[in-house]
């Protein structure tokens, strides 16, 4: 009788120990969470037949849960570029005392000539924000998932640089793949320019 009570209480200790690990949350990293929002809202308005007007909503809720992501890191405001609303790959400080995409505030300079913050007119000076370079690169390193969409910007130098590569230098395609892996999948925006 001893022996079938024991034996009892261990097939529910073993019962209980099996229900726990059951309900424990499973572990899931940041990048799993992200998953859904790396799907483009077309992909899923097609994998459900939606229409226009029920798309809408996803595309506020995929932005929301986005600018949750951002907030749940803790990326600080200034890591973003105020034209581009990315976070920097290539921030400079202007003339104007702030800190822009370069690329984003060289065009600025040549179309109006005016500060986008302080609507005053700014010079060709600009001076890379170190501090911030070295910031935004251990956040990318710790973090590369963020890549992944449209969070951080993609320099056209990145891609000009990855077309001279690849007609020459496989070394440094790779260098650049691994700079920023969208550089296979995005479509070039700056132009191919044929050497004779």
């Amino acid at each position: 009788m001893q022996e079938k009570q024991q034996s009892t209480q261990e097939i529910i200790s073993t019962q209980l120990g099996s229900l726990q690990r059951m309900l424990q949350p499973p572990e899931i990293s940041l990048a799993q969470l992200l998953a859904p929002l790396t799907r483009p809202i077309t992909a899923v308005k097609k994998s459900f037949d939606l229409d226009s007007k029920q798309v809408k909503p996803l595309q506020i809720s995929a932005e929301k849960a986005k600018v949750s992501v951002l907030e749940a890191l803790a990326i600080p405001d200034y890591y973003q570029c105020s034209i581009t609303h990315q976070i920097m790959r290539e921030p400079v400080m202007a003339s104007d005392g702030f800190t822009y995409e370069e690329e984003a505030i060289t065009q600025v300079i040549n179309t109006t000539g005016k500060s986008p913050k302080t609507r005053e007119a700014l010079t060709d000076t600009k001076i890379p924000n170190r501090g911030l370079i070295s910031a935004i690169s251990e956040l990318l390193t710790r973090h590369p998932h963020l890549v992944v969409e449209d969070d951080v910007y993609l320099p056209e130098s990145y891609q000009r640089d990855m077309l001279a590569a690849l007609r020459h230098d496989e070394a440094t395609v790779r260098r650049l793949i691994e700079k920023d892996h969208r550089l296979l999948t995005q479509p070039l925006r700056v132009p191919i320019i044929h050497h004779q």
